[in-house]
């Protein structure tokens, strides 16, 4: 087992004042060229194209981006199927359903404390 009380000295790397090359941070990675799926025009990626997926040149990836929102819905068009209602009826229907399971829990209560009680009774 690891002594963790141990200070750790040659595991750590030395801090140097350059940043560690993280993802997305390397400015200086491999490009390869790739034919935009939008405007067909030559571009060059940060990443090998393998076929799969669609490849945007930097004017048509900004245009096809949705614009920022704090809404669940801004993950893509694919999750904005259903759509947020607030009607009345759905609250009252919601505190309909809340007070019949309020009601099934406090009989699942009631059973439970019933046969602990008599489970104590029977132990004595």
């Amino acid at each position: 087992m690891k002594d963790f009380k141990k200070p750790r000295t040659s595991s750590r790397p030395v801090y140097s004042g350059k940043r560690s090359p993280a993802f997305g941070s390397d400015r200086s990675a491999e490009k390869h060229k790739a034919s935009c799926n939008s405007c067909h025009k030559i571009c060059e990626v940060p990443f090998r194209p393998n076929g799969k997926k669609p490849v945007y040149c930097r004017d048509c990836f900004k245009s096809n981006m949705p614009s920022p929102s704090f809404s669940p819905a801004f993950r893509g068009p694919e999750t904005r199927k259903t759509e947020v209602r607030k009607d009345d009826t759905d609250t009252g229907d919601m505190k309909k359903q809340f007070s019949i399971l309020n009601t099934k829990l406090d009989r699942l209560i009631a059973v439970i404390e019933a046969q602990t009680r008599a489970l104590s009774s029977t132990e004595k």
